[in-house]
């Protein structure tokens, strides 16, 4: 069993720990020679495949050519290969043998663009596009996100099919962030931190709790939320409201 790690402070070197040992794959510490530095805000592990995704900044490599992207890794920290190029990458799952990130939209400026793509760098292709775009739930063979339409502060909710397809509106809400889908239903924190819930067609919305909700989660029939901590929990359509 390996745990794999980095430390902010280090600038992003890549830890690899097994029982009480562990080693540097990246910084002046490394053992290896590393062609591209490595990103510390994005790192998947991929056990099925056992491979490491990360994202490379391209900044204070060893290689002149390194480049910025998408990157793979051995777990025993070598054979680093480029997947994809892209700047501020970050990983957001490996999903029916794609993984799918977000980066710079390199021809629509300031935007930023969720793609998909295979391991061996194959198959890429742009999803969605917009400015300050979250892509908040990928999985159930959708990907639901918010952004802020072109020349509009507003940010709205939109869900598409897992392949980028059939793109649709579902609110227009002003703010929306935390999305999480499950069953078939969208769960989402609006623009005064409410919790609500709707179906993954944009009907049936309603609000399930009032307030100044921070966290929440959804764990099997329940979902515990609260404003700093799950301090409280609620069946998924709001009713049996249970302190903790």
């Amino acid at each position: 069993q390996c745990v794999y790690y980095y430390f902010y402070e280090d600038e992003g070197i890549l830890y690899h720990k097994s029982d009480s040992s562990y080693t540097s794959f990246r910084g002046s510490q490394a053992n290896v020679d590393f062609p591209v530095a490595f990103n510390s805000l994005s790192l998947y592990v991929d056990e099925e495949n056992n491979e490491l995704y990360y994202g490379g900044s391209g900044y204070g490599a060893v290689k002149s050519r390194a480049k910025a992207g998408l990157y793979s890794l051995n777990p025993d920290g070598l054979g680093d290969k480029l997947i994809a190029e892209g700047d501020e990458v970050y990983i957001y799952d490996v999903v029916d043998g794609y993984i799918y990130y977000k980066a710079n939209d390199p021809v629509n400026k300031g935007n930023t663009a969720l793609y998909r793509v295979k391991p061996n760098g194959k198959f890429k292709k742009k999803l969605a596009t917009g400015k300050y775009a979250d892509y908040e739930h990928i999985g159930d063979g959708l990907i639901c996100y918010s952004y802020s339409p072109e020349g509009s502060y507003r940010r709205g909710v939109y869900i598409m099919n897992i392949d980028g397809t059939t793109k649709k509106s579902l609110s227009k809400l002003k703010t929306c962030v935390n999305i999480t889908v499950h069953d078939g239903w969208i769960y989402y924190l609006d623009k005064n931190k409410n919790l609500c819930r709707m179906k993954a067609d944009g009907t049936n919305g309603t609000t399930l709790a009032k307030g100044t909700i921070e966290v929440y989660v959804v764990v099997g029939d329940w979902i515990y939320y609260g404003p700093y901590s799950c301090s409280r929990k609620m069946k998924l359509d709001g009713t049996n409201d249970t302190k903790l």
